[in-house]
């Protein structure tokens, strides 16, 4: 298990949601107030407020992608254009190495979960793979940043 995954987990052992526990061990090296930014987080838990949508683990590695490289407005120029397709490009990339990792991006697929968030037949003694989630969203963003800083 890698440092940053470890970091992760245990943060959500503290009792961060899934999007602040993967966002806390990167955003403590950024400039930017770690404070506001738990509390933007703090309704990304669930995959959105527990409506059980995309994964708060991936909801995180797309926070900290858009602090480190996001672009900052949509259509003016081609410039613009250009660094926003790139953007996306970039998050499409990593959400779809969690995906392969953990079979899925939303909550409610991962939880395995109907659209009523009862847990479907077969899987009541599944545990829950939110910590494994957690440590395959930093893993993945934390290997992506370091072939950045080479």
């Amino acid at each position: 298990m890698k440092e940053v995954g470890k970091a992760a987990r245990a943060f959500h052992d503290e009792g961060y949601n899934c999007c602040q526990s993967v966002i806390l061990p990167f955003i403590r090296e950024m400039d930017v107030d770690e404070e506001e930014l738990l509390k933007i987080a703090s309704s990304l838990g669930g995959g959105l407020g527990y409506l059980r949508e995309v994964c708060g683990a991936v909801t995180g590695m797309a926070i900290v992608l858009g602090l480190k490289y996001g672009y900052r407005r949509g259509f003016a120029d081609q410039e613009d254009k250009d660094a926003k397709k790139a953007h996306y490009a970039l998050v499409k990339r990593l959400g779809e190495a969690f995906r392969e990792r953990m079979g899925a991006l939303t909550c409610r697929d991962l939880l395995h979960m109907d659209a009523f968030d009862q847990v479907l037949p077969g899987f009541e003694d599944v545990e829950k793979p939110c910590p494994d989630a957690i440590e395959a969203a930093a893993d993945i963003l934390s290997d992506y940043l370091a072939t950045q800083e080479k």
